[in-house]
């Protein structure tokens, strides 16, 4: 698919969002809309009727028998007449929601939950599941006292809800911290204008997602090239899970990938007065979505600027004020406009011109596409990936973007999307990578 630089118009204002796509029919503005949250109703019925599944899943009753239960089956028949109970024969939603919070469901979190295909939503339903049969457990007649306590036990070790008012996230919640929430699509300026907060700051911190991103601050720092700075270079340490530069152990600002983000500060654990948190819509992914909502629980600083696209707006609105901390959200528009081409590539590399980004998604795919491509059109191709060391991308990277450097073309991963600062016009991707 390729891409031009001219206006983009607004699927929400400008398109009916039941007309096809005339370039892909299958896709609607729609698809790229939020999945609107279910009902209270229609909650209580997904939960009954996922409801006998659980109480029979091999996988719940070897945990179960993990923690003590030998004897769930018994249990679950009778937890699961109760809930029945609770929640069968609601008309409306007020009378389904008043149910779900008389059985002690979290209304709100599988409400959030909700995703158009299920994935997430799922764990989330088992999660319920399994802490409100425990909760049944713990004042059952026919389990013992001591596996009650051993229950409790494990239900306050894993109880998430109160993780911000315990451990050293109490030393952030004595700080009356201020948000800012930099909102906006890719190139509209908001980590800019976050970055020109953290070059005035005396001391603070960056963290960012990739190695590249955080050696490339990194680097303006020192250099003096981020905005406001006039080339006047402000010392910053680097640290990732690969690498630690120190170019003072005095430096009161540290430039790192967010598992790295030391929470009490750079020196002496003394706090920061400014703290970049970059790509904060990585809070939901499954794997590394953690290590952004621990930051944003217990990082220590006086501001917090978080950068990131509009998904992230409502839940972090409530997460931050639930905290007693201030919220300030400022909205950006995307610098130079984009749309999408009439009409693709149709996997004819002899057609890629100078200028252009290509996008796959396997690094072999990378080092095959540009050899297709500098085999067919003579054009010399830069490559950007995320396992790339940061030299060397900054070494492509100057190929491609200076006027007289030697590549045409950039080749680059996913990577490409993460806040690096190429000046690419038209690109396609390769589904195919």
């Amino acid at each position: 698919m390729g891409y031009r630089q001219e206006p983009f118009p607004d699927p929400s204002t400008s398109a009916d969002p039941d007309q096809p796509n005339p370039i892909n029919p299958h896709l609607t503005p729609k698809a790229f809309q939020p999945t609107p949250p279910p009902p209270s109703r229609r909650l209580v019925d997904i939960l009954l009727s996922r409801l006998a599944e659980w109480t029979q899943s091999q996988r719940a009753l070897r945990k179960l028998e993990a923690y003590g239960l030998t004897d769930a089956h018994r249990h679950l028949r009778r937890w699961a007449d109760t809930v029945n109970d609770g929640l069968g024969g609601c008309e409306s939603d007020e009378e389904a929601s008043a149910a779900l919070v008389g059985g002690g469901w979290d209304e709100v979190n599988l409400t959030q939950s909700f995703d158009r295909d299920g994935a997430g939503f799922a764990g989330t339903l088992e999660a319920a599941f399994m802490r409100r049969f425990l909760t049944y457990c713990t004042t059952s007649e026919g389990v013992s006292r001591p596996l009650k306590t051993h229950l409790k036990s494990l239900l306050d070790v894993t109880d998430l809800s109160r993780i911000a008012f315990t451990g050293d996230n109490t030393r952030a919640r004595a700080m009356r911290r201020n948000f800012h929430l930099h909102i906006g699509p890719t190139n509209s300026g908001k980590t800019y204008s976050a970055l020109k907060s953290l070059a005035r700051a005396t001391s603070g911190a960056y963290a960012g997602p990739l190695r590249l991103l955080a050696h490339e601050v990194w680097e303006r720092l020192n250099l003096g090239t981020v905005g406001g700075l006039d080339g006047e270079s402000k010392k910053c340490n680097l640290l990732t899970g690969e690498e630690r530069r120190i170019v003072d152990p005095d430096a009161a600002l540290l430039s790192c990938t967010i598992e790295m983000l030391p929470f009490g500060g750079p020196l002496g654990g003394q706090g920061y007065e400014v703290v970049v948190i970059d790509e904060i819509q990585m809070m939901g992914d499954p794997h590394r979505g953690g290590s952004w909502t621990k930051a944003v629980l217990g990082v220590r600083a006086k501001e917090v600027h978080l950068c990131g696209d509009q998904t992230t707006v409502d839940l972090l609105s409530t997460l931050i004020t639930s905290l007693g901390d201030n919220l300030t959200i400022h909205r950006y528009d995307r610098l130079t406009p984009l749309t999408v081409a009439e009409e693709s590539l149709e996997g004819d590399f002899n057609k890629v011109e100078a200028g252009d980004c290509i996008v796959t998604f396997s690094r072999s795919n990378i080092f095959s596409v540009k050899k297709m491509i500098e085999e067919k059109t003579g054009r010399k191709c830069a490559v950007v990936y995320g396992a790339l060391p940061p030299e060397t991308r900054a070494e492509q990277a100057r190929d491609f973007n200076d006027e007289n450097g030697i590549a045409e073309v950039l080749v680059a991963s996913d990577a490409v999307g993460m806040g690096l600062n190429l000046w690419v016009g038209p690109f396609c991707d390769n589904p195919d990578g």
